[in-house]
């Protein structure tokens, strides 16, 4: 099961990130959000969109490369819960005073804010806790090939759960709630 938290967790950033910085447009339209949000004005907006994008591209190198001494470690969790706390209170902000800024989670073409992304935001930061606590419980017996198989299963599980929160607006549109 961590194995599955960490991946979808690692497939959601790095898709976020990388959306952000794909094209000029993208960091345009990302940094415009950012202004949109009062966070930051000008230059500095571009600089912010830039950097959340590197963030999120190292949580998710984080989450899904395998410690070099194998140690189990909680540093890719929690860093993945600080940042997506942060996230969590950026639309929680934006939704209480009405901000007009587009959702630019995953780049370009992200609809206003709306209540959903909050608590999408807020069931990965309880998936990125959960996943740092069961880092941080003692440790297991060593894996096996069943073991192994089973991981590389949750891998793909873990890839596959994260289409759905990474297409969140395209879901709610084809539902028919845009």
């Amino acid at each position: 099961m961590l194995v599955t938290v960490r991946l979808l967790l690692g497939c959601v950033l790095l898709v976020a990130g990388v959306s952000k910085v794909r094209s000029a447009s993208a960091r345009r339209d990302f940094a415009a959000s950012i202004r949109d949000l009062g966070l930051a004005r000008g230059r500095t907006a571009t600089v912010l969109g830039t950097g959340v994008a590197m963030a999120e591209v190292g949580v998710a190198a984080l989450l899904v490369i395998p410690a070099p001494d194998g140690a189990r470690h909680g540093i890719g969790p929690a860093a993945a819960a600080v940042l997506l706390s942060a996230f969590t209170a950026v639309v929680w902000r934006a939704l209480r005073r009405g901000a007009p800024a587009s959702c630019r989670c995953f780049g370009s073409g992200g609809g206003a804010f709306r209540r959903d992304h909050l608590w999408r935001n807020i069931l990965l930061c309880l998936l990125a806790v959960g996943a740092l606590a069961a880092e941080l419980a003692p440790a297991t017996p060593p894996v096996t090939l069943d073991g192994w198989l089973c991981a590389a299963f949750a891998a793909v599980v873990g890839a596959g759960l994260a289409l759905p929160v990474i297409h969140w607006d395209d879901a709610r549109l084809l539902a028919g709630r845009a």
